[in-house]
């Protein structure tokens, strides 16, 4: 396999594309994050002000949404990171590929070729893959949030801590302390 011109000048005009299409999608992926992780400090500002449910049932309910709209960040956050890291690559290989151009002998013109091969499939295949995903995932999304707060609730109504060990906790907030044991 050689760095060959035509080669050079094809990676060159397809890898700012790819860019350009993960330059979208961390926009997305960066407002679906925000979304998510307003949900989780709206939950924390309610229990400062004492806003939470105080009868038991109320207070799971507070925990589970809690711990969806968390999961819900982590993916689109996770995802972001994995784009920024192939716009990384693909940079990278955009200079590898102009710098081929510019000249032709220097560097190691197999080891070059295989990188940018290897870089624009990696990118390739993510663009045509994030599309599918999101068509099967989709209308997969209500029916599992579903079914996580019908476990969440189980688990916690069945040992009272969050799985993983970390105990819910009994007082929603310092101030409710004493009215709870006063038998409210």
């Amino acid at each position: 396999m050689e760095m060959t011109e035509a080669f050079a000048a094809t990676v060159a005009a397809v890898a700012p594309v790819i860019v350009l299409v993960g330059a979208v999608e961390l926009a997305v992926y960066e407002r679906l994050a925000r979304t998510a992780m307003g949900e989780v400090r709206d939950f924390f500002d309610r229990v400062e002000r004492g806003d939470v449910p105080s009868d038991e049932e109320g207070h799971r309910a507070a925990v589970i949404n809690w711990v969806i709209s968390a999961g819900r960040s982590i993916w689109p956050i996770s995802l972001g990171l994995l784009w920024l890291s192939i716009m990384g690559t693909l940079c990278v290989i955009e200079f590898l590929a102009l710098l081929a151009l510019a000249d032709p002998g220097r560097g190691d013109p197999e080891a070059t070729a295989k990188l940018c091969l290897t870089g624009l499939t990696v990118g390739i295949v993510w663009v045509a893959l994030v599309p599918a995903v999101r068509l099967f995932v989709g209308p997969l999304t209500p029916f599992a949030a579903v079914w996580l707060r019908k476990r969440l609730a189980e688990h916690l109504a069945r040992t009272g801590a969050l799985p993983g060990g970390e105990s819910a906790p009994q007082e929603v907030s310092p101030g409710r302390a004493g009215s709870r044991s006063a038998g409210t």
